[in-house]
């Protein structure tokens, strides 16, 4: 795995922004407890305490944890409740207890927000932010991370706002898009100057010695990484010099200098076990597993073994994608290719799984965000000035018209008060619908498009082994000709279904010819028919015609045929039929087939999206086309259903207006 990918994988870990309290002396607490005036000051001690304690002796923790929130409870104070809430939520993300961290947090936010406490619920938004961008939801994220950031500047909190800007850097930088990263480590530092240092403000230099690797400045990335170790000698400082002491192991494992790498890894891992930070543990056995690949195979599969442990213990997906990634890669180059094929599946399952973690999703949910807090923006202003306009207008008619004036003017600001209201719930609605339709359109492109081809390079690497038999490749051979067949069709469904999302669905229903229309599916798909030795029977009456657009009709009868021939063994048999006597002033269009059937449990789903199953020459699908269909056939004025027994054949029926 290449320096800049290695980086960038410990950038899920983003940067945490509530209490940061030094772990060294020992404060006597129930003394500083008891000479706190204010509840907010009794808070910041208790919370300290609990980080003092959370490592070094879980009976005092457990102990000023459990007192702490009693006594706030107890005395209704909710902002004290809700500072010791969210440090709890922050150790609890720290050592990957990542459910009770997102639970407390979000009562730490809902008590902050019921007694208007502003520093608050914007160090709890960027957290949940940053909690939510480790477990790869990159939108969500954004949203919160960029609510925070408004309130920090509006408050001035110099030290949130900069982790918010290093928050968003680091998403840019999981993208390798390093000019947008820089320009917000750049909003970070400028910050940063005007702060003491700190863990985050080391943080921040940790990021940019990943920025200058990523672009290739290597001298200026070690002299930032030093730096960084330099500063944080301190106990106070232990996460940003744990996180320092791996990018240095994998800087200098590019560098062709494992031995070197090992002396700043093996103290990583130890300060990270003591102090509990288990992604930083995972990243760190990751670059273990590289540097002993080549001399040690037990000791390589035991490291990439307890680091996947640990990033699915911690939730955190882009670790494990990175862990199966080089498990993969590792067991291809060991000739073990079964525990290869299997690391690459789990792999793309995962991947699969954050398929909203690439750069046009990210970008069009950070922007969607932006639009919706403009439009936010957009309400209160002229609400606003509408309050100002009203009270002028109530002062001008008092003087100038009397009671009678006063209230003929009052209605007629209510009725343009009630208009603009209505627009402005049109036009967020309007917002909300094309927000949706781009997710819709980004999910499916996302997700289908990368199926067929993400096998493609494994199977190229294989082929091009000189251990790989000339049986093997024809085998391989064959399969990426199926991958590319299969890659074509679904992206023209997609294409097809992102057009009549984008542009809108305009019927141009005419009569069309359903004979026609077979008759130019089955010329299509001459060769496949040939090759199975599928007999094809038409027993539409000629001349038969509906009242259907006819781009639609094609696209439907040319997915249900393909589908036939798909679960069609050879010598099979396809047969067309129509019937008109059973629903007067329809059409009833039918494609049987004597194929594989479909199974009980997948019937009723049979039109939702989903991965289709391989047909009997083990033709790949995309999951999408019978979806589209039932939309087709609903939008002219139609219905679809389905008829099928496992094992035996599977008839789709068309009901369509007739001409």
């Amino acid at each position: 795995m290449p320096i800049i990918k290695r980086l960038v994988v410990l950038l899920s870990c983003m940067v945490g922004s509530l209490y940061s309290f030094s772990q060294t002396g020992g404060p006597n607490f129930a003394a500083d407890i008891n000479a706190a005036k204010t509840d907010s000051q009794k808070a910041a001690v208790y919370a300290h305490a609990i980080v003092y304690y959370n490592d070094r002796n879980s009976d005092s923790f457990q102990y000023y944890a459990t007192k702490g929130l009693s006594y706030f409870t107890g005395n209704g104070s909710k902002l004290g409740e809700g500072m010791i809430l969210a440090q709890l939520g922050l150790l609890d993300k720290s050592q990957g207890r990542i459910s009770s961290a997102s639970k407390r947090l979000q009562m730490a936010l809902d008590l902050y927000r019921s007694v208007n406490y502003t520093r608050g619920i914007a160090d709890v938004l960027g957290n949940i932010g940053s909690l939510e961008a480790g477990k790869g939801n990159i939108d969500v994220a954004a949203r919160y991370i960029i609510q925070s950031l408004k309130m920090q500047d509006s408050i001035g909190n110099k030290d949130g706002a900069m982790i918010c800007y290093m928050n968003l850097a680091s998403m840019y930088l999981q993208q390798n898009d390093t000019a947008a990263a820089s320009r917000y480590l750049n909003s970070a530092a400028t910050y940063s100057r005007s702060l003491p240092i700190t863990e985050h403000v080391i943080l921040l230099y940790n990021m940019q010695g990943v920025l200058f690797a990523m672009e290739g400045r290597k001298s200026e990335a070690l002299a930032t990484f030093m730096h960084s170790l330099e500063l944080s000698s301190s106990t106070s400082f232990i996460s940003a010099r744990v996180e320092c002491l791996s990018y240095l192991g994998q800087f200098y494992l590019d560098a062709g200098q494992p031995d070197r790498a090992i002396h700043f890894l093996d103290e990583g891992l130890q300060l990270a076990k003591r102090y509990n930070l288990p992604e930083m543990r995972s990243n760190m056995l990751l670059t273990l597993a590289a540097i002993t690949q080549d001399k040690d195979i037990p000791a390589t599969v035991r490291y990439l073994e307890e680091a996947l442990q640990i990033a699915d213990s911690t939730h955190n997906k882009a670790f494990m994608v990175s862990i199966y990634e080089a498990q993969a890669s590792y067991f291809k180059d060991l000739g073990r290719y079964r525990e290869a094929l299997i690391a690459t599946e789990n792999k793309q399952h995962i991947a699969d799984s954050l398929f909203s973690i690439n750069k046009a999703a990210e970008l069009s949910g950070i922007t969607s965000a932006h639009e919706l807090e403009k439009s936010y923006e957009q309400v209160h202003a002229l609400e606003k000035e509408s309050r100002r306009n009203a009270r002028q207008r109530n002062l001008f008619i008092v003087i100038s018209f009397g009671v009678a004036a006063l209230l003929a003017v009052l209605y007629f600001y209510y009725r343009r008060t009630t208009a603009l209201n209505r627009k402005l719930k049109e036009h967020q609605e309007e917002l909300k619908e094309l927000n949706i339709m781009k997710d819709k359109l980004f999910s499916i492109i996302g997700h289908d498009l990368r199926g067929p081809i993400s096998g493609i390079p494994t199977v190229l690497d294989i082929y091009e082994d000189p251990r790989t038999d000339e049986e093997e490749k024809k085998f391989l051979l064959d399969s990426l000709r199926e991958h590319a067949r299969a890659s074509s069709e679904m992206l023209d469904k997609l294409l097809f279904w992102g057009q009549s999302l984008v542009k809108g669905v305009r019927l141009q229903q005419t009569e069309v010819d359903i004979n026609d229309t077979i008759r130019q599916s089955i010329a299509l798909k001459k060769l496949v028919i040939d090759e199975k030795g599928i007999k094809i029977t038409c027993n539409v009456p000629k001349g038969l015609k509906i009242k259907v657009d006819a781009t639609h009709f094609d696209f439907i009868i040319r997915n249900l045929f393909s589908n036939a021939i798909k679960y069609s063994h050879l010598g099979g048999s396809i047969i067309f039929n129509a019937d008109t006597t059973t629903r007067p002033g329809y059409a009833i269009v039918s494609v049987a087939d004597n194929g594989t059937g479909i199974p009980d449990a997948m019937l009723p789903r049979v039109f939702n999206p989903m991965r289709s199953m391989p047909g009997t020459a083990d033709e790949k699908g995309t999951g999408i086309g019978l979806m589209l269909c039932k939309e087709f056939t609903v939008l002219n004025g139609g219905n679809i259903w389905v008829e099928s027994e496992f094992g035996k054949g599977t008839t789709f029926f068309i009901a369509l207006r007739s001409a």
